[in-house]
């Protein structure tokens, strides 16, 4: 039994770091550095560009993103984010672990003017679970080896309370090993380091960080991942948007608007068109409303607005779900202004508060 169970922590461990250890680096950049403390996590910030939230994976230092960051100068202003309890830094009591981390970061954020996250593993869950919380004020997400469910890589009809007996177990049985005797539970943990780094010299510094991580805070991070499904609600998150257009009500509008965007290899992935009281009004959606935008505009269009919308899928085996979900907007006071569906038959909504109606569609999609 035992044994099992570190093999099945040696694997959980696997997962939750991820494979992207190449951004491993120990290189301190100085220039317009320096460090704080906020609400137990501790943010480094080097750089006067952009800002650029940046989350380590499990047990893992801030300083695995230094070597980014110094890629990324001098564009970016780095918030490179140290969790607590991992890689020496003081833990926290926060039950559960992960929406108290989220509800930090979101704080901490709030300081800041349309930052983008960086997330790598549980730093891609924490990226996710921000931009979910609050999709208006982000200008972008990127994830590194992460996923919105963790234990569907290996069984993808998992459920998140069909999970969380396990999780359960093995929070119980790490943390009865790290009581136990806790030079056996870190060489548990180093046999989830053996592939996380192509380069052999990283390896004492992944070891370092795995030692003086603490074991109640990695066991409660992997229970929370294990056990927080954001399928459902990313659905449901602004990563498209709609460019709304002046068209002249004369044959080959539609024409010079395909061309435009189709020349800077831009795709159009669903929208319509209209005459109203003698005006053309289009409605196109695109993964990169800002760059479709600009090839609009030098194409000689007017280009009216840009604007992020939310993109689900209704089950068309239940009849009322477009009802349901414009009732729940119209409850908390958001207007529908734009309703259309894309190119895979997924309803896209425009309204007057994106991020209001982001959080009504998700809580909308979890209900069922």
């Amino acid at each position: 039994m035992a044994n099992r169970l570190s093999k099945t922590i040696a694997i959980l461990l696997r997962i939750a770091f991820g494979f992207a250890i190449s951004l491993l680096v120990i290189r301190y950049v100085s220039q317009h550095a320096h460090a704080a403390e906020f609400e137990g996590l501790q943010v480094e910030v080097i750089g006067q560009g952009r800002p650029v939230l940046m989350i380590p994976g499990l047990n893992s230092a801030g300083s695995v993103w230094t070597e980014t960051c110094a890629a990324l100068q001098p564009q970016v202003q780095c918030h490179i984010v140290q969790l607590p309890g991992f890689a020496g830094l003081a833990p926290v009591s926060a039950d559960p672990w992960l929406p108290a981390m989220r509800d930090r970061l979101l704080r901490y954020s709030a300081q800041l003017k349309s930052p983008s996250i960086v997330g790598h593993s549980l730093g891609g869950v924490l990226g996710l679970q921000l931009v979910l919380a609050e999709p208006g004020r982000f200008e972008r997400l990127v994830i590194v080896d992460s996923l919105p469910f963790f234990p569907a890589i290996q069984n993808p009809a998992a459920t998140a309370e069909g999970m969380r007996p396990m999780a359960d177990g093995m929070r119980a049985g790490m943390l009865a090993s790290a009581e136990a005797n806790l030079d056996v539970y870190r060489q548990q943990a180093h046999m989830a380091l053996g592939n996380m780094s192509n380069q052999p010299e990283r390896m004492a510094t992944l070891v370092q960080w795995s030692d003086s991580s603490d074991p109640a805070t990695t066991a409660a991070a992997m229970h929370d991942m294990m056990t927080t499904d954001l399928r459902e609600a990313s659905r449901a998150s602004l990563d498209m948007f709609d460019v709304e257009i002046r068209l002249l009500d004369r044959p080959g509008e539609l024409a010079r608007m395909g061309e435009a965007v189709a020349a800077v290899g831009i795709s159009v992935e669903g929208g319509g068109a209209w005459v109203v009281d003698g005006v053309g009004v289009g409605h196109f959606l695109f993964a990169d409303g800002e760059a479709a935008g600009e090839a609009l505009r030098r194409a000689g269009l007017e280009v009216v607005a840009v604007r992020p919308v939310i993109v689900l899928r209704l089950d068309q085996a239940r009849p009322g779900q477009l009802g349901a979900l414009c009732r729940r907007l119209s409850n908390a006071g958001v207007n529908l202004q734009v309703q259309y569906s894309d190119h895979h038959n997924q309803l896209v909504l425009v309204t007057d508060q994106p991020s209001a109606a982001a959080a009504v569609a998700a809580g909308w999609l979890k209900d069922g």
